[in-house]
């Protein structure tokens, strides 16, 4: 009998190998930000702003 435990633990670690190894390769692949994202943050900002012209930019009457 104590063969038929060992052999049901090593089918279970192989099992367990197997499913951990999938979760692995997913989060190798997952979608988020990390310390190497760059400037970002300052792009969707800039992007996002709604007149980042001065007020000067829009006078256009060049005298008289």
């Amino acid at each position: 009998m104590p063969s038929s435990t060992k052999s049901k633990r090593v089918v279970l670690l192989c099992v367990l190998a197997a499913v951990l190894s999938g979760c692995a390769d997913y989060m190798n692949r997952r979608d988020s930000v990390s310390a190497r994202a760059g400037n970002a943050v300052e792009g969707n900002l800039a992007i996002q702003t709604i007149n980042p012209q001065p007020p000067a930019a829009f006078k256009n009457r060049t005298g008289g």
